[in-house]
């Protein structure tokens, strides 16, 4: 054999064990964990055949973190995903969150893998068309948070829950009165004039308020 494909065997056999990017597939989904069980949608060759890899298991998932806001993908089994393995050992990095010592040896190997992102597939079902707009919500575009450039908020769901000790409408201003609520009504002309104490009636069907 010349030198030359002598040498390009051993370059493809060194890239053929270097792991940078896979696709994938959710096989199980631990969202407090944040830890999945993946199995790589590729195959390798092992002896002239075409093999597939093991599930990989405990893969950590890439959540948007900032300070101490965090936004958690919700997976789901049979999701399509991104995964890249690091160029280190992460042993020591997810549980201290110190850098890792020189004492593993591997390099983009399978057991340091991460699901970054998940990947849209032409089976799968078409996403929303949103154009410029900021989108948050479901595929079938029943539920969700749009925004647009021209600074409109447009939220779409069937139950909408807002926890909170105040909430001001419009930038704030008098309290808003609920059905049930007491009221003074003040009649300022004829035989019935003065002020009457009640309550509210009757309100919206669809709006409710603590």
């Amino acid at each position: 054999m010349e030198l030359n494909k002598i040498i390009r065997k051993v370059i493809d056999d060194k890239l053929d064990k270097l792991n940078v990017a896979l696709p994938a597939r959710i096989l199980k989904y631990d969202s407090s964990k944040l830890r999945g069980n993946i199995e790589l949608l590729a195959k390798k060759e092992l002896n002239g055949e075409q093999v597939t890899y093991p599930p990989i298991l405990e893969v950590p998932v890439s959540s948007i973190r900032a300070g101490t806001f965090v936004i958690i993908p919700p997976y789901q089994k049979g999701d399509v995903v991104q995964v890249l393995f690091n160029q280190k050992a992460l042993d020591k990095l997810l549980i201290t969150g110190e850098p890792e010592e020189v004492q593993y040896k591997r390099s983009f190997s399978l057991d340091d893998a991460v699901i970054i992102g998940g990947l849209q597939v032409e089976q799968a079902d078409d996403l929303p068309n949103v154009g410029e707009n900021l989108y948050i919500g479901s595929q079938d575009g029943e539920t969700n948070i749009e925004i647009t450039p021209g600074g409109e908020i447009n939220i779409n769901c069937s139950t909408a829950n807002i926890n909170a000790d105040e909430v001001n409408l419009a930038g704030g201003g008098a309290g808003i009165a609920r059905q049930g609520d007491s009221v003074q009504v003040e009649v300022t002309g004829g035989s019935s004039a003065g002020v009457y104490t009640g309550s509210i009636t009757s309100g919206s069907n669809k709006v409710s308020s603590g």
